[in-house]
């Protein structure tokens, strides 16, 4: 990695001056479009992690799972998520972050709504449930990142 640093790519111009941090900062502060996208995913994530910290303690008081049980979902929410994003790369390569995310955000809601009925015979629905929402969470997240990345001025690139 220190080597990768100190040589330039092929093809990228070294800047024979250092980098204006301070005007990137400036540049970063006035753009609108990249500061509504950075409060959707501070909304999002807050949403996110708000609600679902209940979901491990439904889990083991309401549903009766053992801790061990309890955590199966949540690996194939992230097993899922990893095999997944190939294939929302692909989708937002084709038609682009919004659209994509347009239709996985009601599909992601959708599927946790399965939560609003979930009794301790219908156990066996967490893993299915978990492991999709996983996968559609990865291409919302992807979503919100290439977004962001475009968002980004290019004269503030350098503090991405």
């Amino acid at each position: 990695a220190v080597v990768a640093h100190r040589n330039a790519a092929a093809g990228d111009a070294v800047s024979p001056r250092g980098a204006d941090w301070a005007g990137q900062w400036r540049t970063l502060r006035a753009a609108g479009p990249f500061w509504r996208m950075v409060v959707f995913g501070l909304v999002w994530g807050a949403t996110l992690n708000a609600f679902s910290a209940f979901q491990p303690v439904f889990m083991l008081s309401v549903l009766g799972e053992a801790p061990a049980a309890a955590s199966v979902p949540l690996a194939l929410s992230l097993l899922f998520g990893a095999l997944a994003l190939p294939v929302w790369g692909r989708l937002i390569a084709r038609f682009g972050a919004r659209p994509v995310m347009f239709c996985a955000v009601p599909l992601w809601t959708a599927v946790n709504l399965v939560w609003a009925v979930l009794e301790p015979e219908l156990r066996w629905l967490l893993y299915p449930v978990w492991a999709f929402t996983g996968a559609i969470n990865a291409g919302i997240v992807l979503g919100q990142l290439n977004l962001l990345m475009k968002l980004m001025p290019a004269d503030a690139r350098g503090l991405a």
